[in-house]
């Protein structure tokens, strides 16, 4: 999408949008929450931070690089919002599994399982 790859994944369990780019070899993504994803649709942050994803994908000082960017997030963030949680073995394959606590009464002992 205008030069970048969008993915959607769950960094930290959180759904999240990244972009991509690979150019001349080097790849490089930036990562935008779901809880931060309500900042990009107020155009002045959108601006600076555009221009700022711009120069970390080493297209500083470029405007019509901001511009693509600004327009990638604009029109992602809608799929951004209706991503589902993590599916729960995601959850446990990152996380490992749940424990469970048990209190012994008598010992006055907790024993996570």
């Amino acid at each position: 999408m205008k030069g970048f790859i969008i993915s959607f994944q769950w960094v930290n369990g959180e759904p999240a949008m990244c972009l991509l780019r690979q150019f001349m070899g080097t790849k490089s993504a930036f990562v935008i929450c779901l809880s931060a994803a309500y900042k990009y649709t107020e155009v002045a942050f959108l601006v600076q931070q555009s221009a700022r994803i711009a120069a970390h994908f080493g297209m500083k000082g470029e405007r019509q690089a901001a511009t693509n960017i600004a327009d990638v997030i604009l029109e992602c963030l809608e799929d951004l919002v209706k991503m589902k949680p993590e599916p729960v073995e995601a959850e446990i394959e990152r996380l490992g599994p749940k424990t469970t606590a048990n209190f012994d009464e008598k010992r006055r002992v907790i024993t996570l399982h």
